[in-house]
């Protein structure tokens, strides 16, 4: 295995389960850990004595997690990974003043070419605005032939996203800005494995883990510092390779607590927060084994979506032990009820696109969510702090337990 000081991780996405694959993004990180396991039993054989038994191998187990600087591109694959999926518009919706036209037949997903019902007022280099809503997406043009456009986007092959209908609108923009995706699932949620390399740039060995699954995602902001990410996977297999291929590392600014904020029932409370850690999990169920999976592990499915939020604080009022306790600042006395609250965690990052006008953000909405503990130590000659626990619970009236909103540059996680 290569040193630490000179590995990477790598990720690609498996077309099928445990099937090796070729890693197609690559991350510097903090940290990182892989641990196995292996379920072995002792069995005794009738006609033996007691003292005569055997070991028997009855399955692998495997585990890991890394820890990175939260980027906003490698926050989106995490995210993706845990949610199994996203929703995505382009940002913003909003056209500028220019020309504008539609479409006069329709163009699908990876479409390089677009025919428009006038072209006057588009020239080589302008960039449109394809469609509107959830299929909205900048496109900029590269050829003009009559009516015909030829463009160059985000999609297959450097054609379209999304497929538009005939009829679909075509307005002159600025520069692409953004993308924004919107995790968010209140159920069970379909499981995405992911093969993960562990190496060195200079050609050593490297471990490849095949069958991997997101299980856990966490978010840790302290002052001073970038934000960064961790998350856990579990997996299949494990096997050794080696390869010559230098990385590519994808270098995104990450998150600062300088742009961050938080907010408890509407009420900002960004300026009394020293710490804090928000963690999400899908409640991954990854033990089972099948008769084709053999020893290891087989595709595991995912289930509630779930949420807590860790904090330290300054001691300023004593709403949030009062929120704990569940009283009503009239005294200190514990109900027995506690009332949910919602709150809202915000972070910004560097700004996005040739224009620079849209900044990349991240924002977890937490609707409905319970104090689960409070302390608020005295030391002498110290400020009192405060720290707080909280678990999100599914809300009813919003349909979510968690919503995560990513702003990037990056209009697929797939």
């Amino acid at each position: 295995m290569p040193k630490g000081e000179s590995s990477y991780f790598g990720f690609g996405r498996e077309t099928q389960f445990a099937e090796p694959v070729a890693p197609d993004n690559f991350w510097k990180v903090l940290s990182c850990n892989v641990s196995w396991g292996r379920d072995m039993s002792k069995r005794f054989l009738i006609g033996n004595s007691a003292q005569q038994s055997e070991m028997v191998q009855k399955g692998w187990t495997q585990k890991g997690d890394i820890t990175l600087d939260a980027n906003p591109v490698a926050v989106g694959q995490i995210l993706y990974w845990l949610f199994g999926q996203d929703s995505v518009v382009a940002v913003p919706e909003a056209k500028s003043g220019g020309a504008s036209t539609t479409l006069s037949s329709q163009a699908p997903a990876g479409a390089t070419t677009i025919e428009v019902a006038s072209a006057d007022g588009l020239a080589v280099n302008d960039w449109v605005a394809i469609g509107t809503g959830q299929v909205c997406e900048f496109a900029k043009i590269v050829s003009v032939n009559g009516a015909m456009l030829g463009i160059e986007a985000k999609g297959i092959s450097g054609g379209l996203v999304f497929a538009h209908d005939l009829g679909s609108t075509v307005v002159e923009n600025v520069s692409d800005i953004a993308y924004k995706h919107t995790f968010s699932q209140s159920g069970t949620v379909s499981s995405q494995t992911w093969e993960l390399d562990l190496g060195a740039p200079d050609g050593h060995s490297a471990a490849r883990f095949s069958g991997m699954m997101a299980e856990n995602f966490s978010i840790s902001m302290l002052p001073a510092e970038p934000v960064s990410i961790s998350a856990s996977f579990v997996g299949s297999r494990m096997s050794a390779h080696n390869t010559r291929a230098t990385p590519a590392y994808q270098e995104c600014e990450s998150f600062k607590p300088a742009g961050s904020s938080i907010t408890i029932e509407g009420t900002p409370k960004t300026s009394l927060i020293k710490s804090l850690k928000l963690s999400v999990s899908n409640g991954l169920e990854a033990s089972e084994r099948t008769l084709s999976s053999g020893a290891f592990i087989s595709k595991g499915s995912a289930g509630t979506i779930s949420a807590e939020l860790d904090a330290e604080a300054l001691f300023e009022d004593d709403a949030e032990l009062q929120r704990f306790l569940g009283g009503d600042r009239a005294d200190y006395a514990a109900k027995n009820e506690t009332k949910p609250f919602a709150c809202v965690v915000e972070m910004q990052g560097s700004l996005i696109g040739p224009s620079s006008v849209i900044p990349g953000s991240l924002k977890v909405t937490l609707p409905k969510c319970y104090m689960t503990a409070c302390s608020v130590p005295v030391q002498v000659g110290r400020k009192t702090a405060q720290s707080w626990k909280t678990s999100a619970t599914f809300s009813q009236s919003d349909g979510f337990a968690v919503k995560a909103e990513l702003v990037c540059g990056k209009y697929s996680f797939l």
